[in-house]
C-alpha cells in the first residue's frame, strides 16, 4: 500500500492476514515512511483467538530511538513487555469491569459478512498509549471505490477516526486517518 500525506507519498505499508488454524486470526502490517536518516520502520501484529478475544500484540519501532513492545492477555489483563533503549519495563493493565474485549469485527469477511449496520463495539488495547481504549466499528454497507484509475466494489467500515474500505476477501484497499491515507497500489 502507498501511504499519502495530503496527497503526496510519504512511505509504503504491507499488510498480512493469517487466518489462524485454531479459529483465531492474525494481522500484520509493515509500514516505512522517510528515507535516509529519517526513515522509520513500525512493525505491527495484532492476533486474535477463535473468540475474537486479544491474544497477543506487538509493535516495533525502527529509528533512532528503537521500541518494542510486546503484550499477551490473560482474561481481561495486557501484559505489556516495553524495551526502550536499554531500559526494560514490565506493565499489566485491566480493562475496565465488565467490558468486552472480543473484536468481533476484526473476523468481518474472513470468516463471515456481517449485516449493513452491523456495529462491533468492545475495548482494545492500544500498544501506543498503554491503555484500554473504547472502539466502535460499524459496517457501512458495500460502495463503489476509485484507487489508481480503477473502480472496485469494496466494503466500507468506520471506526472512530478510521474509515477503511476493504475487498470481498477482507483486505484492505485504502485506509483513511486524520494523519494519513493507506491505499492499496494497482
Amino acid at each position: 500500500m502507498d501511504i499519502l500525506v495530503e496527497g503526496k507519498p510519504v512511505g509504503t505499508a504491507v499488510v498480512q492476514v493469517t487466518l489462524l488454524p485454531q479459529g483465531g486470526i492474525r494481522n500484520k502490517m509493515r509500514t516505512e515512511i522517510g528515507e535516509g536518516a529519517n526513515r522509520v520502520v513500525i512493525e505491527q501484529e495484532s492476533e486474535y483467538g477463535k473468540t475474537a478475544a486479544p491474544t497477543r500484540k506487538y509493535l516495533r519501532r525502527f529509528h533512532k530511538n528503537p521500541m518494542m513492545v510486546v503484550v499477551t492477555f490473560t482474561g481481561s489483563t495486557a501484559n505489556a513487555v516495553i524495551e526502550e533503549g536499554r531500559s526494560r519495563q514490565l506493565k499489566s493493565v485491566v480493562a475496565p469491569p465488565g467490558a468486552q474485549i472480543a473484536a468481533e469485527s476484526e473476523f468481518w469477511f474472513f470468516t463471515f459478512k456481517p449485516k449493513v449496520g452491523a456495529v462491533s463495539s468492545y475495548f482494545r488495547f492500544d500498544v501506543d498509549k498503554l491503555e484500554w481504549v473504547k472502539t466502535e466499528a460499524k459496517y457501512e454497507g458495500e460502495v463503489r471505490l476509485e484507487i489508481g484509475g480503477k473502480t472496485l466494489n469494496a466494503h466500507k467500515i468506520s471506526s472512530g477516526a478510521y474509515t477503511v474500505w476493504q475487498d470481498a476477501g477482507g483486505m484492505p484497499l485504502r485506509i483513511d486517518s486524520a494523519a494519513a491515507t493507506f491505499r492499496r497500489r494497482f
